[in-house]
């Protein structure tokens, strides 16, 4: 990666991401009925909000992702 595209990079994202966890968790919490019983598969885990969200609830969780370092971090997480 080039000198001038990796500073840029470094936060990139950092405010969406902010502001992409406060929607998705507050529609999270209204949609989803958690159930400690049961298990979940996230196959896009990405940044593994739902994921996280879901286990913080009580759930088993599966994450899958194209990345395995996304699914390293993401499980690390839980």
């Amino acid at each position: 990666m080039s000198q001038m595209v990796k500073p840029r990079q470094q936060g990139l994202g950092t405010q969406s991401n902010k502001w992409y966890n406060k929607l998705e968790i507050s529609v999270l919490e209204k949609l989803v009925r958690v159930n400690t019983a049961a298990h979940a598969l996230d196959l896009t885990t990405g940044n593994g909000l739902v994921a996280r969200w879901l286990a913080a609830q009580g759930t088993g969780v599966l994450v899958t992702d194209v990345s395995l370092k996304k699914i390293d971090i993401t499980s690390s997480r839980l």
